[in-house]
């Protein structure tokens, strides 16, 4: 599932943000509620990752470490994914916080 990036940009600080629209015609929305649809956590870090490896940030996450889901997001949600150089990701809709975690890679790849 590839996820549409609208704008893509670095801070002056490294950092990288990203905003993408929630698709509401994704497939997996049929089975992730019925009635009630929300986007699986397991999706927004895959698009997470494909970002990373689009911008050649941590190309090689070997794990995601201290991973939160916090609010639902929705069909039709803009999602903003704000990385910073030190490997802190975050995942916001507007002022909510949606999902936040850590990247590591493997010190052979440091």
């Amino acid at each position: 599932m590839i996820a549409s990036f609208y704008s893509v940009f670095r801070e002056d600080d490294g950092s990288l943000t990203a905003l993408c629209r929630v698709d509401p015609s994704l497939d997996v929305f049929r089975g992730h509620f019925p009635g009630n649809p929300i986007l699986p956590g397991v999706v927004m870090l895959e698009w997470l990752q494909q970002l990373l490896e689009s911008q050649g940030m941590f190309p090689v996450v070997c794990s995601w470490k201290k991973v939160k889901f916090l609010s639902p997001v929705k069909p039709g949600t803009v999602l903003a994914f704000r990385i910073s150089t030190t490997g802190y990701a975050e995942i916001h809709s507007g002022d909510t916080l949606c999902c936040f975690c850590r990247l590591e890679r493997s010190a052979s790849h440091d």
